[in-house]
């Protein structure tokens, strides 16, 4: 059986639970379906007991837990932005008058300094959860461009400029030496 670690960890997919719930009628144990499968007994043991419903009698349905599974995975790592109350409705008050992100990041700590936001955090806030709020920006785009590509080009750029450095600096040192001496 393969023992699978942290590395090479791979949710079960719905050909999976197919198999899962087939064995699973017919009888065999959680330790047979796992080597078949070539999983661990636990994860198997989990996904039948995560993903049972009450509505057939506890049965394991496949298409029910790929559901469940989607369902939890939407929305496992999905952080609430603006949770605190007094924030949220500064960054509304402020946004109806036309502040960028910036601003009100900036003019919170004076107005209320007990309280602290990154203005990225209010932009996330915005396109993520809040969509209605974008008529507020000041450039009222519909998705925001991805951070960060720019500074990635550079880079490749760059990388490239040092790799013809080394090409030029091998070809000089070759061209320069003395054959034979």
């Amino acid at each position: 059986m393969k023992n699978p670690s942290k590395n090479n960890y791979q949710q079960l997919n719905h050909n999976e639970r197919e198999i899962i719930a087939l064995y699973n009628i017919l009888g065999y144990t959680y330790q047979e379906i796992a080597d078949i499968l070539r999983r661990n007994k636990s994860t198997i043991s989990r996904e039948i007991s995560r993903n049972s419903t009450s509505i057939y009698n506890c049965i394991y349905r496949a298409n029910r837990a790929q559901l469940f599974a989607d369902t939890r995975k939407r929305y496992t790592h999905k952080r609430e932005r603006l949770k605190n109350n007094i924030i949220r409705s500064y960054v509304h008050k402020k946004l109806k008058k036309y502040w960028s992100p910036e601003q009100i990041a900036g003019r919170l700590s004076f107005d209320h300094p007990d309280h602290k936001i990154n203005y990225e955090s209010i932009y996330l806030y915005i396109y993520n959860e809040r969509p209605d709020l974008i008529k507020y920006l000041r450039k009222q785009h519909k998705k925001r461009k991805k951070r960060g590509k720019k500074i990635k080009i550079e880079y490749q750029k760059y990388q490239i400029v040092f790799q013809l450095i080394i090409v030029l600096c091998i070809l000089t040192i070759v061209l320069n030496m003395d054959i034979g001496n």
